[in-house]
């Protein structure tokens, strides 16, 4: 009798923490390694793509580049950001915060575009609470660089 209740108990634990490793994110130095360009820039445009078939959200984020820090990048890039992530939801927003201001990592594809996806640790560059210590992070690891 006390088996099932230990199965249950192992059980629960094993999904639980499956669906918490999920959302975690990389730290900025490993996207900076797993990525083929990073910048700092003002997100400009979305256009949102069709669903996919296994329910995710892509779209084509238009930044303004303001800081590059890892490859070429021209002024003015595009990065599908494939909606892969824990909420299955797209990482920016025209919405908010308002400064649209981003860290930025992607990796180029096969097709020679750039994309970005989950647990890529890109993040908003806000002053705003309380995702202000996102940008003061940010900041710190930009710093890390040297640039």
């Amino acid at each position: 009798m006390r088996s099932i209740p230990v199965l249950v108990s192992a059980t629960a634990f094993l999904v639980w923490s499956q669906a918490a490793s999920a959302c975690q994110e990389l730290t900025y130095e490993s996207s900076f390694e797993q990525s083929d360009i990073v910048f700092v820039g003002t997100l400009k445009r979305l256009v949102v793509r069709a669903k996919t078939p296994d329910g995710l959200r892509p779209l084509d984020a238009i930044f303004e580049v303001t800081q590059p820090i890892k490859g070429e990048i021209p002024q003015s890039i595009t990065v599908r950001d494939t909606g892969n992530n824990c909420y299955r939801m797209p990482q920016f927003s025209l919405d908010w915060p308002a400064s649209r201001e981003y860290l930025v990592f992607a990796a180029k594809d096969n097709d020679g575009t750039y994309k970005t996806y989950h647990p890529l640790a890109n993040t908003a560059m806000t002053d705003e609470k309380p995702l202000a210590v996102y940008k003061e992070r940010a900041l710190a690891f930009i710093k890390s660089l040297g640039r």
